[in-house]
């Protein structure tokens, strides 16, 4: 259901937001083989620490505010 988990990177910098799931740059869409969910947490870098949280959430701003 969306709007009920937490975002592993804004937990990592101590904000508990709600995870934005399909808006979110990282989020991967499902498909035959695999289960919709985010990016960060399948490879596990939401416990790479703070610093690269800060980064990726960084990132993810500037990639959801790209005109396309």
């Amino acid at each position: 259901m969306p709007g009920t988990t937490t975002c592993a990177l804004s937990s990592v910098v101590g904000n508990e937001a709600t995870c934005p799931e399909s808006t979110c740059a990282f989020w991967q869409r499902g498909g035959d083989d695999l289960e919709s969910g985010c990016a960060i947490e399948r490879l596990g870098l939401h416990r790479a620490g703070a610093d690269v949280a800060g980064f990726l959430l960084e990132v993810r701003r500037r990639l959801e505010n790209c005109p396309v």
